[in-house]
């Protein structure tokens, strides 16, 4: 599945996900982008990111990218009133409000889903009032490759077997503040 090989030795090979870079109080993020192809002028920013070796992912027929691991993990905990974007950044999804609400969690479910090996979900408080386009949850698959069988979280399966729907937008009535109809 990963083969590592030295930092000198990837000139010319694709990147198999994103490189995070972060400077204290000014930049965390992708400093290099998974499917980017490592030149001779990306050496020294590697090293300052105290890469000295990189990986090749080599995926089986039986496995899947982190990438669309978290994506079918989105997929499976979205609830009602809750949309994302099938645009993973370094294996994290980002789950949004459709709309002005409340936002209610399914404690049990959060729980029972993050004991989980290998997958996360993180949300705000159940019973938060949000706003449309808001940020309510994020999701990851934590290694780079994921097994699609039936037993594994990242899996083909994961919608139906593993995954529940953890967040809710309620649309919020016009009466007033913490009023909201379904």
């Amino acid at each position: 599945m990963l083969k590592k090989i030295k930092l000198q030795d990837a000139v010319g090979t694709k990147l198999a996900h994103d490189l995070t870079e972060i400077r204290p109080g000014e930049f965390k993020g992708a400093a290099f982008q998974k499917g980017h192809t490592v030149c001779n002028e990306d050496l020294c920013h590697l090293q300052k990111l105290g890469k000295n070796h990189l990986y090749l992912i080599d995926l089986a027929e039986d496995e899947i990218h982190e990438d669309q691991a978290a994506a079918i993990l989105a997929s499976g905990l979205a609830g009602e009133g809750i949309e994302w974007q099938n645009k993973p950044r370094e294996g994290k999804i980002k789950l949004l409000a459709e709309r002005d609400g409340l936002f209610t969690v399914n404690t049990a479910s959060l729980a029972a889903f993050n004991m989980i090996d290998e997958v996360m979900c993180a949300t705000l408080h159940n019973h938060t009032l949000i706003k449309k386009g808001e940020l309510v949850a994020a999701t990851r698959a934590i290694p780079l490759g994921h097994e699609t069988g039936a037993n594994r979280a990242g899996g083909s399966h994961c919608a139906t077997k593993w995954c529940y729907p953890v967040g809710q937008s309620h649309a919020a009535s016009q009466s007033g503040v913490g009023h909201y109809r379904q």
